[in-house]
């Protein structure tokens, strides 16, 4: 009856032990998550200002009222509480980057953007497809010579939801790329890095592919594919 009773307390705290370690991890896990998510570009918002005021100054206003709406639905997005959204809503925040950046860059730059499927079912890490864009115009316009296009797309598949993001660009020598896909390499940016994005994504999917190609002068492709999670499926 003794042993029987002291196996019992034993079960009893090791049941706790579990409950407890289980919590914390998800406290630690959650605390990361919006860590992780809260990295926000300053040079960017101070790009965009600057060209709001020059806006102004040539009397550009509608032009101006267009930037200023594209930038708020990007810095709403960017203080969101919920690490999750919509597949869909993360593409109409890339696009809403790539209005402001074409105001920027004008002829320096061509945007084009595919998007197909119920992308309004499924979820997505915030911030996941933008920070690639801005990557792909840091790395790829910023040092081209010739103008450089920027392609993204974004397509419900049968068992997941595939993400592509790519530019022309000068892209990387081979010891380049490996670092970058190693994560070894510096980043040069000032955003959210493709690290990030990377861990975000291990945290929220069981089963997430992050893969890097890139070839000198021919420019560089970031693919992700990620299983399908139904909004429905968000408290779970």
């Amino acid at each position: 009856g003794l042993l029987t009773q002291e196996f019992r307390v034993m079960l009893d705290k090791i049941s706790t032990l579990i409950r407890e370690n289980y919590e914390e991890q998800l406290l630690l896990k959650d605390t990361k998550y919006k860590m992780l998510q809260a990295q926000i570009n300053p040079h960017f918002l101070y790009n965009t200002l600057n060209t709001l005021n020059w806006m102004v100054k040539a009397d550009r206003n509608d032009d101006a009222s267009k930037v200023i709406i594209e930038l708020g639905l990007l810095l709403r997005a960017a203080f969101a509480q919920e690490p999750m959204t919509t597949v869909a809503e993360e593409v109409r925040l890339a696009g809403s980057y790539i209005t402001i950046q074409q105001f920027r860059y004008r002829n320096r730059a061509e945007f084009t953007m595919e998007a197909k499927g119920d992308l309004d079912a499924y979820l997505i890490p915030h911030m996941t497809l933008q920070p690639l864009v801005e990557n792909a115009i840091y790395y790829g316009v910023d040092n081209s010579l010739e103008p450089c296009r920027v392609s993204v797309r974004v397509l419900e598949e049968e068992n997941a939801i595939f993400l592509e993001v790519a530019n022309t660009g000068p892209g990387m020598t081979r010891e380049e790329l490996e670092a970058v896909r190693n994560f070894t390499a510096k980043p040069k940016g000032h955003g959210i890095g493709l690290n990030n994005i990377r861990e975000r994504l291990k945290m929220a999917f069981q089963n997430s592919e992050f893969t890097i190609e890139s070839e000198l002068d021919r420019g560089t492709v970031v693919r992700i594919r990620v299983e399908k999670r139904r909004r429905a499926e968000a408290n779970v």
